[in-house]
């Protein structure tokens, strides 16, 4: 009978010692590797796309393109997906109104370029998908001509907008936004009854862009 009890315990302890071990083994093997997408950083990139304009001088609506870039940073909130950031951009347009009587142009407007600073927020929806509101100030250069009047001038004005981007990998990035802007501000003209008056533009703009994002 002591034999047996030896025995037994022998065979007891064998067997709880390869479950401790198979148990320390297998243990990893349940901890997940890390794989959430950090937005933090700066970044640089490239946009274009389009939009149309209304203005007070050509008094029509008209449209274009827009090729230009953006440069920025961001900062994501420790632990949640809320996501800060500072935004600059620049951009060359085509964009122009022309008011046209009897197949002649009367008046016209060209916006040449845009720029803008912006303070953004967005919001992680998914590991690599964020959308975002943004905001800033806003400068325009537009050139006026009429049939006796000439005039070019930079007004400054406000952007409202949003987009969505997405991570492609962890350093290249895409976007989609849309843009609204109101610039109004003085303008000299020179020619045949020169005289100086307030202008104002809204525009509507929708850009695509990729950025390279620097961790």
């Amino acid at each position: 009978m002591r034999r047996k009890f030896i025995y037994f315990s022998a065979a007891f302890l064998v067997i709880t010692s390869n479950s401790a071990i198979a148990a320390d083994i297998a243990v990893p093997a349940f901890k997940a590797a890390p794989t959430g997408f950090s937005w933090s950083g700066c970044y640089i990139g490239a946009q274009g796309g389009g939009g149309v304009m209304n203005d007070s001088f050509a008094s029509r609506n008209g449209f274009g393109g827009l090729l230009g870039g953006q440069a920025g940073c961001n900062y994501q909130l420790q632990a949640t997906p809320v996501i800060i950031g500072l935004e600059g951009e620049g951009w060359a347009s085509s964009i122009s109104n022309e008011n046209l009587v009897a197949g002649i142009s009367d008046t016209k407007t060209s916006n040449r370029w845009d720029t803008d600073v912006d303070l953004r927020v967005g919001l992680a929806i998914i590991d690599r998908v964020m959308s975002y509101a943004k905001g800033g100030v806003a400068w325009g250069n537009y050139a006026y001509s009429g049939t006796t009047l000439t005039g070019n001038a930079t007004l400054p004005g406000l952007l409202i907008g949003g987009g969505v981007e997405y991570a492609f990998t962890q350093t290249l990035i895409g976007r989609v936004e849309y843009d609204s802007i109101f610039d109004r501000g003085t303008v000299s003209y020179s020619g045949i009854g020169a005289f100086t008056g307030t202008e104002s533009a809204t525009k509507q703009v929708i850009k695509v862009g990729v950025s390279y994002l620097f961790h």
